[in-house]
């Protein structure tokens, strides 16, 4: 059973960013202590946050075991305890790297209403009547903005990431293609989070949604905003801590419970199924995912995969 929750909180007068650097700050505590509770992000649970100009952040919550559900729902009684000016400096790159360019303006006044939105409470959408919601006037905006971001470009560069199953890996046995297309997504989403918590990038550019076919290749493609700091070396090292982290048993099984969850779906059918269904004429659903979606089908594949790691410029325009 999948368990969802879709939970609003209204910011009112704060300025916009401000209220957009509150949500990456507590999306970015959420990952955090789903890591010291031992929940693999993105794998047993699926975590988003948006901000709208309309006054609203929501924050959008799956999760396909019970014990994470319980989780939870205890995560979003308890009380926000404030954030710190560590914190802030992280979220603040975070949002700076979504913009590519930025230089923050009055950091103390913006580490007092982050805080007073941490007080107010998460909502339910299935709790909440009809709520109409316009958003304030180009005058109220002014008023309280308190982060401002100029045209100076950010000292960033664009990793692109590249991970193939190569064809001569699976030769005419399509069942290892078909596994792969399952388990592009999480190799992806396991990348994106890795990176995130590690280095405060954000995702940029042409990313693959899921495995692509590339000259008879399978591909999935993760392209991050990343500091110039970071090299080479240093992005290669976590891909192969992603990888290696993807073998072990407890994640493995959770991998195998929510591909057979996505399987069961009409719109993983739609969407990904028949798309594979296109290029190499098969077609998988729940019972034969349960059947070739196994812990050695899975290490076999992650044991063939060839990746690289390439450096370009971000483009701080977009």
């Amino acid at each position: 059973m999948i368990y969802s929750v879709l939970c609003i909180k209204e910011y009112g007068d704060v300025d916009h960013d401000v209220a957009h650097l509150y949500e990456h700050l507590y999306l970015r505590r959420l990952y955090l202590e789903l890591e010291t509770a031992g929940i693999p992000q993105y794998i047993a649970c699926n975590i988003n946050g948006s901000t709208y100009h309309t006054n609203l952040i929501t924050l959008e919550i799956e999760s396909y075991s019970s014990s994470t559900a319980d989780f939870f729902e205890k995560l979003l009684k308890q009380k926000e305890t404030p954030f710190s000016k560590s914190e802030l400096l992280i979220g603040l790159k975070e949002i700076q790297h979504e913009a590519l360019h930025g230089t923050i303006h009055d950091l103390e006044s913006v580490e007092t209403a982050v805080n007073e939105l941490a007080k107010l409470e998460w909502k339910r959408v299935e709790d909440l009547d009809f709520t109409y919601y316009t958003a304030p006037s180009d005058a109220k905006v002014s008023e309280r903005q308190l982060l401002t971001f100029d045209d100076k470009p950010l000292a960033l560069k664009a990793f692109r990431i590249d991970i193939t199953l190569p064809q001569k890996a699976y030769g005419e046995d399509l069942r290892f293609y078909a596994v792969y297309a399952l388990l592009s997504i999480f190799i992806r989403n396991a990348l994106w989070y890795r990176f995130l918590t590690r280095h405060a990038i954000y995702p940029h550019g042409d990313n693959d949604e899921t495995a692509v076919i590339f000259k008879r290749h399978m591909r999935t493609r993760v392209v991050l905003a990343v500091p110039k700091s970071l090299n080479i070396e240093e992005a290669e090292n976590e891909v192969d801590a992603t990888l290696s982290y993807l073998r072990s048993s407890e994640v493995l099984k959770l991998i195998r419970e929510q591909a057979l969850a996505h399987a069961a779906s009409a719109d993983w059918q739609r969407r990904y199924g028949l798309e594979y269904f296109t290029y190499q004429n098969f077609l998988i659903g729940q019972k034969g995912v349960a059947k070739i979606f196994t812990h050695e089908s899975i290490c076999t594949v992650l044991d063939k995969l060839e990746y690289s790691v390439r450096a370009t410029e971000a483009d701080s325009t977009k």
